[in-house]
Parts: C-alpha cells; sequence; structure tokens
C-alpha cells in the first residue's frame, strides 16, 4: 500500500513539474511577443523619423519598390532598346556597304580619266569629255567634280578669251574655233550683255536654257503643230 502511495506521489509530483516547465515557457514566449512588439514600434519611430529628416532630393526606396516595374514591363523595354539597335545597325551596316560600292566605281572612273593616250596640249580640256557613270550616287559625285573645275577655272579660261570684254560695246554671239589639235577640235562661244537686275534673278531666267543649250539636261522634247490651210484659202 505504502509503494503505490509512493509511486502516486511521484507521478503527481512529475506532472507538477511538467505543467510549472511549460507555464515557464509560455511565460518566455509572450515575453517574447511583446519584447518584439516593442522593438517593432521603436523601429517604427525610427523609420519615421528617418522620412522627415530625409531631404527631398532624395529617391525614396520604399516608394521606389512599391512603383517599380515588373520583370515583363522591363523585360519589354530591353527588347524595345534591343530591335532599335539592331535596326541602326543593319542600317550602317547598308551605309558602309554603299559607301565602300562606290568608293570602288569611283576609283575606276578615276583611272579611266587619267589614262591618255596622248600628251595634254595647253588649250585641251579632257575632264569636259568625261562620262559620267549610270548609279545616281556616282553621277552626283561627277557633277560636283564637273562643277568645282569649272568654278576654279573661271579665271584662267575668261582671261585666255578676253572675257568679259573691257569695251563699252556688248558682245553678241561672236565666236572662234581652235583646230590646232584634229582630234581636239575647240571652238568658243562668247556673249556679253549687262543687265541692271539682281545677279539671282537674272541667273534663274538663264539657267534652263543655257543648261538645254549646251545638252547638259537631256533632251528637251518640243511641242509642235502642224498648220493645214483650209480649202478655202
Amino acid at each position: 500500500m505504502v509503494a503505490v502511495m509512493s509511486e502516486a506521489a511521484a507521478k503527481a509530483k512529475k506532472r507538477e513539474y511538467n505543467r510549472e516547465k511549460q507555464r515557464i515557457f509560455q511565460a518566455k514566449l509572450v515575453q517574447q511577443v511583446i519584447s518584439l512588439k516593442d522593438e517593432v514600434s521603436v523601429l517604427e519611430a525610427q523609420l519615421a523619423q528617418l522620412h522627415l529628416d530625409k531631404p527631398s532630393n532624395i529617391v525614396d526606396d520604399v516608394g521606389l519598390s512599391a512603383n517599380a516595374l515588373s520583370w515583363k514591363d522591363v523585360a519589354a523595354g530591353l527588347q524595345d532598346d534591343t530591335n532599335r539597335i539592331v535596326d541602326i545597325n543593319r542600317r550602317l551596316r547598308r551605309e558602309r556597304h554603299s559607301q565602300k560600292e562606290l568608293l570602288k566605281t569611283l576609283q575606276a572612273w578615276v583611272n579611266v580619266q587619267i589614262r591618255h593616250s596622248t600628251t595634254l596640249c595647253a588649250p585641251t580640256h579632257t575632264w569636259r569629255n568625261v562620262t559620267l557613270l549610270a548609279s545616281p550616287e556616282s553621277r552626283a559625285v561627277g557633277y560636283d567634280w564637273i562643277t568645282a573645275h569649272l568654278f576654279y577655272n573661271t579665271e584662267a579660261i575668261f582671261q585666255r578669251h578676253a572675257f568679259p570684254s573691257v569695251a563699252p560695246e556688248e558682245i553678241s554671239g561672236d565666236f572662234s574655233i581652235d583646230i590646232t589639235d584634229p582630234d581636239a577640235m575647240q571652238y568658243v562661244w562668247r556673249y556679253q550683255k549687262e543687265m541692271d537686275m539682281p545677279l539671282a534673278f537674272v541667273a534663274t531666267c538663264f539657267r534652263d536654257n543655257v543648261w538645254r543649250s549646251l545638252m547638259l539636261g537631256g533632251f528637251v522634247i518640243l511641242h509642235t503643230e502642224v498648220y493645214e490651210p483650209s480649202n478655202s484659202s
């Protein structure tokens, strides 16, 4: 009987010990929760103070995170930039290829122009008889080259042919023929008339006519009509 009572007392004591141990553990958990809540309150107060003390020109990290783009939006933006750069790269490659082809064409063109079979004499100007190439880019460069030669040789040509005239009378379409070299016969046509008008206006009026008369602007289609007299006349 005594042994049974001792065993029951031991079990009761053990249960009491376990309950006390559980109570102490729960008390510690409650204390930790209270401590964490207090720490959260302190941190929130510090964060609020930092927001108040932060200069206006500094980006708010919290707001930035809230307004940040999604990864899909970022990927779409990067794809647009990539496509744009690829298009620019392709365009530059095409321009580079076009410039290389133009350079090769012009090199061949220049080589043809500088191969003279005879010795050049003073009045012979072979650059006037050059052949323009077919491609628009090459023709544009050829036009610029011929125009530059015309401009830089203007004074020398005028001096050689006594133009403009120092005499008060006007020059009305006289011309001279140079047959020194039968293979390079040249004629010079002079026409001088003074007009009391702005140069830009006169140049505009004469430009197309001179261009066509020198056959540099292509053929001019003339619109003609045939007059047939009536039977009564």
